[in-house]
């Protein structure tokens, strides 16, 4: 018979939000918590910076529901992206 345990563990926000460095401890917790397999964390995030968990099963939530999505194909992902190419794109609008 299968052994069932909820555990709740809210992730502190990182030091130094939005900042690589800032995001391994959160990374590093959700990480170790299921390194068995047998365990699931869930990660609610608009940081394209947890959203790059190793491993990580991602599902993407919208106007269309769910969908499971890459890394690379997330909105948050895409939507930095285009920023860090092109800032004065969003800049010219303040």
């Amino acid at each position: 018979m299968a052994e069932f345990r909820y555990v709740h563990r809210p992730i502190p926000p990182p030091a130094g939000p939005g900042t690589p460095a800032g995001t391994f401890g959160p990374q590093d917790l959700a990480r170790h918590t299921a390194p068995d397999g047998r365990s699931q964390v869930l990660l609610s995030t608009h940081s394209p910076l947890l959203a790059a968990l190793p491993g990580a099963r991602i599902l993407e939530l919208g106007g269309w529901g769910f969908r499971e999505r890459e890394w690379h194909e997330l909105d948050l992902v895409t939507n930095w992206k285009s920023f860090l190419d092109t800032p004065e794109r969003y800049l010219r609008h303040l």
